[in-house]
């Protein structure tokens, strides 16, 4: 934190500085260059580095819109992924029992068999056959794999990903 209150002082003391020289020198295009030094300093400062955050996090990465091209994107990659018989699929809990909430985001992921293929779907088994197939279809339209990434796709974090 102190590091932080560092750099903000660093900031606003040479932003003022560069402020008032292009003031007393009668170079405005310098005192804007002042204030555009002091200007972010003084909005965490009064809006605070968490709020901030959390400001940006939601106009960036929370937005619903964000959520479902990213979604959308998934869905094609997965699309996209040529399919062999007895490869491994990860199938969320979700496929196994649809009565699971969509808003759950800690679903697992449990590794299935590829065991049937077809032009336009495969069906994968649990090795160890206590669990009931399951269908997936490939090959579809854009805004049907939209609407499949918002009922499947969850988020799975990067580095727990092999």
């Amino acid at each position: 934190i102190m590091t932080y209150y560092m750099i903000y002082s660093t900031c606003a003391w040479y932003g003022s500085e560069t402020f008032w020289g292009g003031i007393v020198a009668e170079k405005p295009w310098v005192g804007l260059e002042g204030v555009s030094n002091i200007v972010p300093v003084l909005v965490v400062l009064l809006l605070g580095r968490s709020r901030l955050f959390g400001l940006t996090a939601r106009i960036f990465e929370r937005s619903l819109e964000r959520s479902q091209l990213d979604g959308a994107f998934m869905a094609e990659l997965i699309d996209s992924v040529p399919v062999e018989l007895n490869q491994t699929w990860w199938v969320s809990h979700a496929e196994e029992n649809p009565d699971l909430s969509p808003s759950d985001f800690s679903r697992p992921f449990t590794a299935y068999r590829v065991v049937s293929l077809s032009s336009s779907s495969f069906i994968v088994k649990h090795p160890e056959g206590d669990r009931p197939p399951v269908t997936f279809s490939f090959g579809s339209s854009e805004g049907d794999l939209l609407q499949e990434a918002k009922s499947r796709l969850r988020c799975i974090e990067w580095q727990n990903i092999s």
